[in-house]
Formats: structure tokens, sequence, C-alpha cells
């Protein structure tokens, strides 16, 4: 688990390496073993310049992501306060050079905390304890030799790896939102100019609240919380806008929930 940990700390901060596998003997043989992984290479990162994790993001909360990657539940991992922007973000050419994927996503922000005893929850009791929604471009990073839609990634590892995230860009909290219908709302992503996709907001499990509800179960499964003014972005409403080249743009924009934007800078 150690030896697990430091690769993927390692993959994280240096843009240069991508990673084929883990060795055998570091792959986690269970994704809880996968969730253990994970809070060792949060430990790593808070110490390299990430900060703390103050916010959740849910990747494959749709199924046709989950057959893809070959799983049949959403991939969780956690956001670092040093790489969390408002309303815009440049991403120097240095780490995009990779290829990032930005992902349009209705984001939660939690008003009253979960706790692990109160389990399990369901959406209206996640509703009920949502203070804001927002617009999220949540970004990932290919930090791998293969694509990351392929069943040839290992999910554990992909688990241990906070899923992809690299981090996101929040738009302004909406505190009003108790009167959007969130399943017609609709989501667009443009890239250069054009449109590339749309979308509505109730593709995440059906439900964005359900999606945190999932989320809330699994931690509550591990004796955790989420906790009061923690966000979690709940899953890609549209597919994701690839930007590497000195010059992409990418912007998310959600009907009542705001814009995000992103530029690839030298």
């Amino acid at each position: 688990m150690e030896r697990a940990a430091e690769i993927l700390a390692e993959l994280r901060v240096r843009p240069e390496f991508r990673l084929n596998a883990l060795p055998d003997e570091a792959t986690p043989p269970t994704i809880d073993e996968a969730y253990d992984i994970q809070e060792l290479v949060h430990d790593r990162l808070r110490g390299r310049g990430l900060g703390e994790v103050i916010g959740h993001k849910l990747a494959c909360t749709t199924r046709v992501m989950q057959q893809r990657i070959g799983i049949d539940h959403p991939c969780p991992g956690g956001v670092f306060a040093n790489r969390v922007y408002q309303g815009h973000v440049d991403i120097p050419r240095a780490t995009a050079f990779r290829a990032m994927g930005c992902e349009n996503e209705i984001c939660v922000v939690m008003g009253t905390a979960t706790r692990p005893e109160d389990a399990p929850f369901s959406a209206a009791h996640i509703r009920d304890r949502t203070e804001a929604l927002m617009t999220c471009m949540e970004i990932g990073h290919s930090r791998y030799t293969y694509d990351e839609e392929t069943r040839k990634n290992d999910a554990r590892t992909i688990v241990a790896d906070d899923s992809w995230g690299w981090g996101c860009v929040l738009a302004e909290p909406v505190t009003d939102w108790q009167s959007l219908d969130l399943s017609r709302l609709v989501a667009r992503t443009i890239l250069n100019g054009e449109v590339i996709g749309e979308g509505y907001g109730d593709l995440p499990l059906g439900d964005p609240f359900a999606a945190v509800a999932w989320l809330a179960n699994q931690r509550a499964k591990r004796g955790q919380g989420i906790a009061a003014g923690a966000f979690i972005s709940t899953g890609s409403v549209v597919a994701p806008a690839r930007i590497s080249a000195i010059g992409d743009q990418v912007s998310c924009e959600i009907e009542g929930l705001g814009r995000t934007s992103a530029t690839v800078v030298a």
C-alpha cells in the first residue's frame, strides 16, 4: 500500500510521468483497499503543495461510462484546495500536454454534514442538506498510457488515484435553487467557440442528489461522513472536452447554475 501510494502521488505532481500499471505487488486486491491507498495518497499530496481535501468528485455516474470502464459503480475521489478555481483557470501547457478532460457537472454544496451513524441516505436526505448548487468544470488528467475509456485500466488503481482527478473550476454558488427542475436543465460545453455537446442534469445516477447519496453511503461504510461546506461534483452530463494545445479554450455552462471556463497557456 505504501509503495502504491508513493507511485500515485508522484504520478500526480510530475506531468511528464505516465503510468502503464502499478506493479503487481502494489496493485490493491480489492476496491476497499483502493480506498485505503487513496487516503495514503491524500496524506502525501497534502505535503506536496496541494493543500487539504475540501471536496469530492464522482466519476462514472452513468451506465455508459461504467460499461466503458468495466465496472458497475461510480468512482469517487478527493479534490484539493489548491486545485479549486473560481470561474476560470489558465492551465500551463506543461501541465496540459498529456491531455486534460473537462467535464460539465452539477456541483452540490452541503449545508449540513452527513454522519455515518445516520446512514443510509437517500436523494431526499441529501436534497434537504444541500445549501447551494453550481456549475462545476471537473478537470481530469490522462495520467495513464492507456486511454481512460478502456477496460485495460484497472478500476482499483483508478479509485486509488482519485479517479483521474486533477482539479475543478466552480461557478458562483446558487442558493435559491429549490425551484429548478434539475432533470430539465440543459448543460452545454463549448470548445474553441463550438458547442461540442449538450446534456441534462439528471444524467448522474438519474438525479445529482442520488449521486451524492451514493457517496454518503459509501463513506458511511468506512466510518466517514461528508463535512458541512464540502462540495461534490456529481459526474459529467456532457462528454469530456479534450484540451492540450496552447490557446485551447473550453467553457461549461448549465442553465440557472452559471458558467466556468479554462484556457491552455504557454
